[in-house]
C-alpha cells in the first residue's frame, strides 16, 4: 500500500463536501448524493459517472487506510476512442492521430491505459460531517502482451485540472496522452516518462476548528512511479520568451522534417520554413500572444496563401500544435524546437564546420528542464565512423547508450545487435538531432530517453 502526498491539490481553493452525518456503508452512498464547491448543480455521482470520455469500466469503492479510515474511492478508466474530433487549446484529434498511437503501441506489443482516480475522506466535526478530497490523479498502465510485464505510473492532479475538466466534461485529460503516443517514435513513445515527485506535506482541506485529513492515495498494494509527462498547456502573462530572433526545427506529423527561421517585433513574426526533402522556401507571417499561442500563416511565392501553423510555446525552446493546408481538409500535429543558429548560418557540428564533417566534443540537450538533461559526447572520430556515448537522467533514474556509429555525410546510424536499438544522429546546423527506434529501453531507467536536438556545450 502506497501514500502519495498532494500539498499543491487544489491549492487555489478549498473544497468541501458538507453532509448530514454518516458512516459505514452509508459513506459511499453520501459521498455520491453530495456536491462540490466547483458546480453544486450536480451531484458528485453524477459528475464522475457522467463524464463523457469514460468508457464502461467505472467503480465505486470503499477502502480502508493506514489510520482506519474509510476512504470512498471512484475509478474510470479514460476511452481513446471518444476523443476523435474533440479539441483542446488548439489540438484537435484525429482519426489518423489515434490509428498512429495504436500502431506504435502494437509495433512495441504493449496496451495502454489511462485511468482517472479520486478519493474521498470523511472529517470528523462536531455536528455536520465534512467530506474532503484526499487524492486527485491518473494511473498510466502499459502493458507488454508478450512478456505480460506491466508499468504502472502516477500523476498526481497538482492543481485540480483533472477533477475539473471531469466535472466540464472537457477532454484535455486524453487529448495531452493522445499527442504525446501518436507524434514520437515507437522508442520515444515508450521511454518518454518524465519523473514528477509528489509533495509529501500536508494540505489544510478542513475549516478552522475541524480535524484536518493528511492528503494520502490509498492502494491496492501495487508499487508506483511518475507518470509519463503529458504536453503541457499552462500559459505565462508576457512574451518575454519569444527572442528576436528564432531557429527551429522539428516534425510535422512525425515524419516530415521541416526547419524554421522566424524575426518579431513585439508580437508580430515573420520567417520562412523549409522541408528539408525539399529545400524550397514557404514565407510565413503571424503573431504569438501573451498566452504563449504562436498562429503562422504560410503563402506561395505569389502571395496565395498555402496552410497554417496554430500552435503553443510549451516551453521556451519548444512549439506545439497543428498545421492545415489552406482548406483544413489535412491537419497534422507539429513539433518544433528552437536551435542555435539558423540553417544558412552554419554547418556541421563543429563551430563553422562543413556538412559531413563531424568532430569529437560536447553537446547538451536543448527543450527539456534539469530532470530530463542529457549529454552527447563524439569520443573519437575515423574517416567513415564515430565513437559516441549519450548519458541522460529522468528524476532520479539514468543511463547510458553508447556505441561506434557508421557515418554517411551529415548522417550516422549507430545499432545495436542485441535489443534492436538504433540511434539516427543528423547535422542541424552547429546542432545534431538524435533519434531513437526499436527497444532502447535497457540502456536507461523508467523515464530515461535519449531521442532530442543537442548543442555544442559553451
Amino acid at each position: 500500500m502506497r501514500y502519495l502526498g498532494a500539498s499543491k491539490l487544489f491549492a487555489s481553493a478549498v473544497i468541501l463536501f458538507i453532509f448530514a452525518g454518516c458512516t459505514g456503508s452509508n459513506l459511499e452512498k453520501t459521498v455520491k448524493s453530495g456536491t462540490l464547491d466547483i458546480d453544486k448543480s450536480v451531484t458528485v455521482g453524477d459528475a464522475l459517472n457522467g463524464y463523457k470520455y469514460f468508457g464502461k469500466d467505472k467503480e465505486w469503492s470503499t477502502l480502508v487506510d493506514s489510520q482506519g479510515r474509510q476512504v470512498v474511492q471512484f475509478r474510470g478508466e479514460i476511452d481513446f476512442d471518444k476523443f476523435i474530433d474533440a479539441s483542446s487549446e488548439g489540438i484537435t484529434v484525429t482519426e489518423d492521430m489515434l490509428k498512429k498511437m495504436k500502431d506504435n503501441m502494437n509495433q512495441i506489443q504493449s496496451t495502454i491505459s489511462l485511468t482517472y482516480v479520486v478519493q474521498f475522506c470523511l472529517n470528523k466535526g462536531d455536528s455536520d460531517s465534512k467530506f474532503g478530497v484526499q487524492y486527485s490523479g491518473l494511473e498510466f498502465k502499459m502493458e507488454n502482451m508478450k512478456t505480460g510485464e506491466t508499468k504502472n505510473q502516477d500523476a498526481p492532479d497538482e492543481d485540480g485540472t483533472y477533477l475539473k475538466s471531469v466535472y466540464t466534461n472537457q477532454p484535455t485529460i486524453g487529448i495531452a496522452y493522445i499527442l504525446l503516443f501518436s507524434q514520437m517514435e515507437v522508442e520515444k513513445q515508450a521511454e518518454a516518462k518524465k519523473q514528477s515527485s509528489a509533495a509529501s506535506n500536508t494540505i489544510d482541506i478542513a475549516p478552522s476548528g475541524k480535524e484536518n485529513i493528511e492528503p494520502q492515495h490509498v492502494t491496492a498494494g501495487t508499487q508506483h512511479s511518475s507518470p509519463p509527462s503529458p504536453p503541457s498547456t499552462s500559459a505565462i502573462a508576457s512574451t518575454s520568451f519569444v527572442p528576436q530572433k528564432m531557429s527551429l526545427a522539428g516534425t510535422i506529423n512525425g515524419k516530415l522534417r521541416i526547419q524554421m527561421t522566424l524575426q518579431a517585433e513585439g508580437n508580430n513574426l515573420k520567417g520562412k520554413y523549409f522541408y528539408e526533402s525539399q529545400k524550397k522556401d514557404i514565407a510565413l507571417s503571424g503573431t504569438v500572444d501573451n498566452e504563449r499561442n504562436i498562429t503562422l500563416s504560410e503563402s506561395d511565392t505569389l502571395g496565395n496563401p498555402t496552410g497554417s501553423f496554430k500552435g503553443k510555446f510549451v516551453s521556451e525552446g519548444r512549439v506545439e500544435g497543428q498545421w492545415s493546408n489552406v482548406d483544413s481538409s489535412k491537419s497534422f500535429p507539429f513539433v518544433l524546437e528552437m536551435t542555435p543558429s539558423s540553417p544558412e548560418e552554419s554547418a556541421g557540428p563543429d563551430k563553422g564546420g562543413t556538412p559531413g564533417k563531424w568532430t569529437t566534443g560536447k553537446w547538451d540537450r536543448v527543450g527539456r528542464g534539469e530532470s530530463d538533461a542529457a549529454t552527447l559526447e563524439i569520443t573519437s572520430v575515423s574517416g567513415d565512423s564515430f565513437g559516441f556515448s549519450i548519458s541522460a537522467a529522468s528524476g532520479q533514474n539514468a543511463g547510458e547508450l553508447s556505441g561506434t556509429a557508421n557515418i554517411k555525410q551529415d548522417v550516422a546510424v549507430f545499432s545495436d545487435p542485441d535489443s534492436g536499438c538504433t540511434t539516427t544522429f543528423t547535422q542541424q546546423g552547429n546542432s545534431i538531432h538524435v533519434e531513437t527506434t526499436g527497444d532502447c529501453s535497457g540502456f536507461g531507467g523508467i523515464g530515461v530517453f535519449f531521442f532530442g536536438e543537442y548543442s555544442p556545450q559553451k
